[in-house]
């Protein structure tokens, strides 16, 4: 019988697969999506989720680009009925209590037991902040994150333990101080007369002048929620090895007066509370501190804030070129002496990223901090929405465990970026045998938030306790989708 012989590859090579996107998606920071559904068409007229182009003009690499932002026309939607509470019977064993105020909250002189060395920690409350039909930053990003994270804690219960309504300790004095260390008083008012034009706490009003950071009347009781779990991570970081603040809206674009002078928005953020993370962890004691942002795109707020304080040491890995959000961080760009930029060109490769992380670790363990803060985004994986990147969670999994390593201090961890889930539909929605390559893509993005989170936190466990006795959720069998594209990056990569 003749031997098999292997086809001889070809001498030219083919364009690699991508998943499917629209022409400009490399280019803009909001994209609005149309949602699938069989419900007969709407009559004509303004509702919420119709689009409106906005124009911005921002420089990248010396010279001056246009990006376009079609941000969601606003219209008043009718408020949704109160739910009753559930009762003890009804409720789901692993649900978090009540979403409670941490921002308006007593001070309390009691904190909880601490018994595992990573504590991840959550309150309802930041799903308050509410978006038009079709943005991308929605509150089902972190109530898909609490289920991760419990999930976890199920996993690796001497590891990783869960703090559902954190924050409730940190009284609403504290967090306005907090905040006022980072923002000025002149951009906190602001976002207090943007919400209170909402003519309900559900109403959707636009927060910022360049139409893609939205909002509601709850938007700032959300926003300062997160400031406080922020808050009450850092100040258990003595007694607490490792905290994960699963927290939104973002902040990371946000600079002391609001949107940075370059940028051509705020990038879904309202206060940033890594910045203010850092400056209250310096006000209780800790000498250094360093804050990597591993998110797709620049922390131009951050840097803002920390630049040119010996406190404080910055670094950013992300995206740069071809018009990326927010067009900052360049090579070119002279930045002050404790701030460190590492700019990839889009989309960003899993080998350029390791690179570009180890490089940063060696200056996080030159500067020797006692408090390492993470912002912790996930939008460079090759499925987000953002589209800017081709790393997958075992890329971020092994950023975390180099960032660790790097340092034997504390860490919070601060979530960022990070679109894959519920941004094109909802949890849940079967898909029919047979959708196409369409729907596997789709499928594929409604998973990988989920698997970066999930890394994310069992490198933290690794580090903090030690590789767990039950190992990590296996990964699914690799589709013929995977395999081919696959293949694509490893020729990308040559």
């Amino acid at each position: 019988m003749k031997q098999f012989q292997p086809l001889a590859p070809s001498s030219t090579r083919r364009p690699p697969l991508r998943p499917r996107q629209s022409s400009d998606a490399g280019t803009k920071k909001f994209r609005p999506l149309v949602a699938r559904s069989s419900t007969p068409p709407r009559p004509p007229g303004a509702r919420v989720g119709a689009v409106a182009a906005v124009t911005s003009r921002f420089l990248t690499g010396g010279a001056v680009a246009r990006a376009k932002y079609r941000a969601p026309v606003l219209a008043r939607a009718p408020a949704p009925a109160p739910a009753a509470p559930p009762s003890p019977e009804t409720q789901e064993p692993d649900a978090p209590p009540p979403a409670t105020t941490p921002a308006t909250a007593a001070a309390t002189t009691t904190a909880p037991p601490v018994t595992t060395p990573v504590v991840v920690m959550h309150n309802a409350c930041v799903e308050r902040h509410l978006v038009p039909a079709g943005h991308q930053e929605r509150p089902e990003r972190t109530a898909s994150a609490r289920r991760v994270a419990q999930n976890v804690v199920r996993r690796r219960p001497a590891a990783v333990g869960g703090a559902w309504a954190a924050g409730a300790s940190v009284s609403g004095g504290d967090v306005t101080e907090a905040i006022l260390r980072a923002h000025s008083a002149r951009y906190y008012a602001s976002l207090e007369a943007a919400t209170a034009r909402a003519t309900s706490p559900d109403a959707r009003v636009e927060l910022t002048p360049a139409g893609d950071t939205m909002g509601c009347g709850d938007s700032l009781l959300a926003a300062r929620a997160a400031v406080a779990i922020s808050i009450e991570a850092v100040r258990a970081a003595r007694r607490v090895p490792c905290a994960a603040c699963l927290v939104r809206p973002p902040g990371h674009h946000v600079a002391r007066d609001g949107k940075t002078a370059v940028a051509p928005s705020q990038g879904f953020c309202l206060l940033n509370s890594v910045a203010v993370a850092a400056l209250e962890a310096s006000a209780n004691g800790f000498a250094k501190v360093a804050v990597v942002d591993f998110d797709v795109h620049h922390g131009n707020g951050t840097e803002d804030i920390l630049s040119g304080d010996d406190r404080f040491f910055f670094a950013s890995v992300h995206a740069f070129g071809g018009g990326t959000y927010p067009g900052t961080g360049g090579a070119r760009t002279k930045s002050a002496a404790n701030v460190l930029n590492v700019p990839l060109p889009p989309p960003i490769k899993k080998s350029g990223f390791r690179r570009a992380v180890e490089k940063i670790a060696r200056r996080v363990k030159a500067f020797g901090p006692d408090l390492l803060l993470l912002s912790a985004g996930f939008d460079g994986h090759r499925d987000d929405l953002a589209d800017l990147g081709r790393l997958d969670e075992e890329d971020y999994g092994r950023c975390t465990k180099i960032l660790l390593a790097s340092c034997g201090c504390p860490c919070v961890s601060i979530l960022e970026g990070g679109y894959g889930r519920d941004c094109e539909g909802d949890d849940g929605v079967a898909r029919e045998p047979g959708a196409g390559l369409a729907a596997a893509i789709d499928d594929q993005r409604l998973r990988s938030f989920d698997a970066c989170l999930e890394a994310h936190l069992d490198a933290c466990a690794d580090h903090f306790h030690g590789a767990g006795a039950t190992p990590p959720t296996p990964p699914e069998p690799a589709s013929p989708l995977a395999v081919v594209r696959r293949l694509s990056e490893e020729l990308e990569e040559e």
